[in-house]
């Protein structure tokens, strides 16, 4: 009963979503939030290159710490103008703790994919890993950010989207983990090419 109780203050059971608000979208504040996700996808990827690079330094971790925060606020950034971007017919608050909050799943998201790729081999067991935890941890910045919404309105969610949107997260990250390193093992392989015999890439 208890737990019930909880998925139906969560998800739309027994709810005519006929009764639903209507909404729109402010297409200019959209633009700006793919705007930002491909801002923040390209620092990832300077990020990544650099930290192979230090694989034996000690300056390693203070790359890869700074690259998660850099790629986590941006995803949070991308989010959150997102939610600015649609538009109800009534106001729309957003409570300061729990918007703050909610950054650190997609900060801690972001550590786990750069330290998944920011190697020169990956398999495929640590692919799926890093590609499903990164995944989970979009989905828990989305959804606590939504739960920071303060609105004189019913937040539902229809569980098949609900189910769908963290299966599309987790499938997502895994392809853009699996393209980075892609690309990442095409230019080492290129620079191996290019190096005059006997030395290395920067030698």
């Amino acid at each position: 009963m208890i737990l019930a109780s909880i998925l139906s203050d969560f998800f739309a059971v027994d709810v005519d979503t006929a009764d639903a608000l209507p909404s729109r979208y402010n297409h200019v504040l959209v633009l700006i939030s793919y705007l930002v996700a491909s801002l923040a996808s390209y620092t990832f990827l300077q990020f990544a290159g650099r930290i192979v690079e230090l694989r034996h330094s000690v300056a390693r971790f203070a790359w890869l710490a700074a690259g998660a925060v850099m790629m986590g606020v941006g995803v949070w950034a991308m989010h959150f103008v997102g939610m600015l971007a649609y538009v109800l017919p009534i106001p729309v608050a957003y409570d300061i703790v729990p918007t703050a909050l909610s950054v650190v799943p997609a900060i801690l998201a972001s550590a786990v994919a750069l330290h998944v790729v920011a190697r020169p081999l990956v398999s495929t067991r640590r692919l799926l890993i890093g590609g499903t935890l990164m995944g989970a941890g979009i989905g828990f910045m989305h959804y606590g950010g939504m739960a920071a919404m303060s609105v004189n309105a019913l937040v539902r969610y229809d569980p098949a989207l609900f189910a769908t949107s963290i299966v599309a997260a987790v499938v997502l990250s895994i392809l853009a983990l699996q393209v980075r390193f892609w690309v990442s093992r095409r230019y080492v392989a290129e620079s191996l090419a290019r190096a005059p015999s006997g030395h290395s890439p920067s030698g």
